[in-house]
Order: structure tokens, then sequence, then C-alpha cells
């Protein structure tokens, strides 16, 4: 995409920063020290565990439907999902490298532990190998879901609109079926970034001429949100009070966002609000926006590392007090996503324009001197 494509569409990179946000959000409610999932009363754990899922997955979401929505129209290049590839290996070896130095600096107990010999392997394996074996899933997820992007255009092409359309529908239909089978069915993290790139695909083609791009506007997409965050609520509450939400989250069938649907839809309520808002060409603004939005990888990178994760949590637990009220709770999340997100995207800024970005130009000149042989 060009520059100036880039600032037409700024927007959608603001999209990108809000969506990092919701994940940051999410992961604070899970790994801080708090215990809000675990701990006080079913509605309060009910609200905790529901944050966790629906910002967080609908944060995923919104990534998915960008994907689906501007690569829908473009030559597949396997530059791209490389380039992922190669960002993903950069930051968990970066990390192996620093918990390395660490270890003859300050061998802790837990950095000790990760260089045992009997841990060493897995600890390379993951380090080395951090998009095939799952260690993000998120981009692993991603990079599979760009394998077969071109496959995907061919469907949303070539099929027709209500055809296309019906074929999320069934994706939906299979999100759900893990709720009420005694196996994990056919949803995996996989279908669920195709259905995310499906929907944002048919959203480019289709959707300023749909029903739903007439119906949407603020309101109503902030109405889905809320609505969807009270559903989970009430069906985690459900869960907690009859005694299988233990069940439902060690089980396979624990599927990403506990009723994926619900997240879908508040995302694409929300995309499509954004796909109605006035274009930002503002070049002041742009300056600002596209470092960070250019980031947003980086801090998820950072903080979801298996080796930076138990030690970031922990600390940042031990800095700060612990909460005891709805609004002491909510003033300290708001404080830590705001400050690890900056201080995240700091570190990825630098990293990515110091190590990162060189070597992925380096290696996109050698990818297209072999397309071009």
């Amino acid at each position: 995409m060009s520059k100036s494509e880039r600032r037409r569409d700024l927007r959608f990179e603001i999209l990108r920063i809000v969506a990092m946000l919701l994940i940051v959000s999410c992961h604070v409610v899970a790994n801080m020290g708090w215990n809000l999932q675990d701990e006080g009363s079913l509605f309060s754990r009910a609200c905790a565990w529901a944050w966790n899922h629906c910002a967080g997955q609908i944060g995923v979401c919104l990534f998915f439907l960008l994907s689906g929505y501007f690569q829908v129209d473009k030559r597949f290049h396997i530059r791209k999902p490389v380039s992922v590839i190669v960002q993903t290996f950069l930051y968990t070896a970066g990390a192996l490298v620093a918990q390395a130095c660490m270890l003859m600096v300050h061998p802790t107990a837990g950095i000790s532990a990760i260089f045992a010999p009997s841990e060493l392997f897995r600890t390379l394996y993951v380090s080395i190998l951090p998009v095939f074996n799952g260690t993000y899933w998120f981009i692993t997820a991603y990079v599979l879901m760009m394998v077969v992007s071109p496959y995907l255009n061919i469907v949303l092409h070539h099929a027709s609109r209500r055809s296309s359309l019906r074929l999320v529908m069934i994706l939906m239909f299979v999100s759900l079926m893990p709720l009420v089978s005694l196996a994990s069915l056919f949803w995996t993290t996989w279908v669920y970034a195709i259905t995310g790139y499906l929907i944002g695909g048919w959203l480019r083609l289709y959707g300023e001429s749909s029903r739903l791009y007439g119906f949407v506007n603020w309101w109503t997409a902030l109405a889905s949100v809320v609505t969807a965050y009270l559903m989970l609520v009430l069906f985690i509450y459900v869960a907690l009070r009859f005694g299988f939400w233990s069940w439902l989250r060690s089980d396979s069938r624990s599927v990403f966002g506990v009723v994926p649907a619900v997240e879908l839809i508040a995302a694409v309520m929300v995309f499509v609000a954004v796909m109605k808002a006035p274009a930002i060409t503002s070049d002041k603004a742009s300056r600002y926006v596209m470092p960070i939005s250019g980031s947003v990888f980086g801090v998820y990178l950072i903080h979801e590392n298996p080796y930076v994760r138990p030690n970031l949590w922990p600390m940042l637990t031990n800095l700060l007090p612990q909460p005891h009220s709805v609004f002491g709770i909510i003033g300290l999340m708001l404080v830590v996503v705001a400050g690890l997100f900056v201080l995240l995207t700091m570190c990825a800024y630098i990293y990515d324009n110091a190590i990162v970005k060189p070597l992925q130009r380096l290696l996109k000149l050698r990818l297209r001197a072999a397309e071009a042989a």
C-alpha cells in the first residue's frame, strides 16, 4: 500500500491500535495477580471472565477483518507471510538472547530452569520455530490464513454475493457447535481466522451496498459491543452458578471467546462503523499514528512471549496495589493498559527499526529476485 493510500485509510490504522489495546486489556485481566477471575462473587468473576474473552476476541477479530478487507483485491505474495514469520522469529530469538544474558548476570530460578538440560531443547524449539509450534496462537493462525488467502479470494470473487454470505453463516454456525457437542469438532483457530478474513473480504466487495451498512452507526456499534459483553456475563454467570464453567474452560471445546459468533458480530459492527466514518487524511496525524500502528504486532510479540509473560505480570502485580473496589479495578486497569502499551510500543518501534525491518527488507529483495527469475 502506498503512502497516500495509508493516509486515506488512517482510520483503519487507528482501528489496529484500538484492537491491540483491547487485546492488552484482556491479558491484564487474565494475568495480573489480582485473581479477578477466580475470587469474589460469582457476578464479579463472570464480569472478569467476560471481559477477558469479549475484549480480547473483538480485538483479534478486527485484525482478521482488516486482513480480508485489504487483501481481497490484491495479488498474493509469499513475502507477506514470510515477513511475519521472520518478525516473530526475531522477537522470540531476541527474548531468548536477553534471557541468556540474564542467566549470566542474574540467574534467577525461573531463568535457570528454562536453560536446564531437561528443558533446553524445548526452549530452543519454542524460540526458533515459534510460528510452527503455536507459541503465539494468533500469529500461527494469521500466517496460515495468509497462506490460503488466494483461495479465499477466489471464493469471494467467483461465488455469488449470496453464496459467499451463506458460507460465512455456515462457519458462524460451526463456531457454536463446540458449545453443544461432546467434542471440539471443526472450530479451530485457523477456521476462526479464515472466517474473519472472509467477512472482511465480503465487506470490501459488498458491504457498502448491504442493508447492514445502512443500519450501522456508532451508536449501534457501541450497543452491539455492550450487548456482546452482557451476553457473555450472563452465560458465564450461569456456568459458574451451576458448576460447569470449570469444565468449559478446561475442556478442548473451550474455544476462544466462549461464544465466538458473539464477538465476531460485535467486531463486524465496529468495523462497518469505521468504514462509514470520514477518511482521515491529515499528514500531521499520520506522522503519529503510523509508527504506533506499525508497532502493534511487536507489542503483542513482546508481552505474549512465553519467557516474558511469566516475569512481566508478577512484576507489575508487585509494583501496583491490590484494588478493592470496582472503580479501583477499572482505574488501575486503565493505568496498566495505557502504560504497558506505551512502553511496549516504544520498545517494539526501536527493535523493529534497528533489527526487524532491515532484515525484512533484505529478505524481500531476495524473494523478489527469486520471483523475477
